[in-house]
């Protein structure tokens, strides 16, 4: 059976990371992390993507908290452990009249050292 869909919140991820000099990871290779861990908007989907889409963002439901915790370390993943890595999120409630919004600063090292 389905999971019972509630509703959605869609929002902005932002997700980065500083170095002292060298770039620590490629946009596409940050793309490929954010992917793993988030449910991301598309431009052009055709209608079984819609669905998969929709599908796959109602079975696993994220919390602010829970989305920058599991994109800062995934990203921390593929970096150095002295690179600082920061995530934010702001999550608009469809059915309450506010925005949920959670962020994290950290080194790469630090998120590692807490990874399963």
């Amino acid at each position: 059976m389905p999971p019972t869909f509630t509703h959605s919140q869609p929002g902005t991820l932002t997700v980065g990371v500083r170095t002292g000099g060298a770039a620590a990871i490629s946009p596409a290779e940050l793309l490929t992390a954010l992917r793993s861990c988030a449910v991301l908007r598309e431009s052009v989907l055709k209608r079984p993507d819609e669905h998969e889409l929709v599908d796959r963002a109602h079975r696993r439901p994220q919390f602010a908290e829970d989305l920058v915790r599991e994109a800062a370390a995934t990203v921390a993943a593929r970096l150095s452990a002295d690179t600082a890595v920061f995530a934010v999120a702001s999550l608009a409630e469809s059915i309450h009249p506010h925005h949920a919004v959670a962020s994290l600063h950290a080194l790469a090292g630090d998120l590692q050292s807490k990874s399963p």
